[in-house]
């Protein structure tokens, strides 16, 4: 097993200033990896999380019949309410 990771976030509570630190290691990332993939997306170097460009579950990566459907349920719910 490598090394570990340090996230540290600055939280912000009646005037005060905290900082917490999360050690994660490499084994709970390559974990999260692979539970990330199986839903399309994927951590970044950034921290951010985002959709893997070959994913078929993104929008973007949709069908145009998909992308038809979706839109024309979401208009005749707006006319419907």
């Amino acid at each position: 097993m490598g090394g570990s990771v340090v996230v540290s976030e600055d939280v912000s509570q009646e005037s005060e200033k905290r900082s917490t630190h999360i050690t994660v290691t490499t084994a709970a990332l390559r974990d999260e990896n692979q539970e990330l993939s199986a839903f399309g997306l994927e951590r970044r170097q950034d921290g951010l999380i985002y959709w893997r460009s070959d994913s078929a579950e993104h929008p973007r990566n949709w069908s145009t019949w998909r992308k038809t459907f979706d839109t024309a349920v979401i208009i005749l719910l707006e006319f419907y309410t």
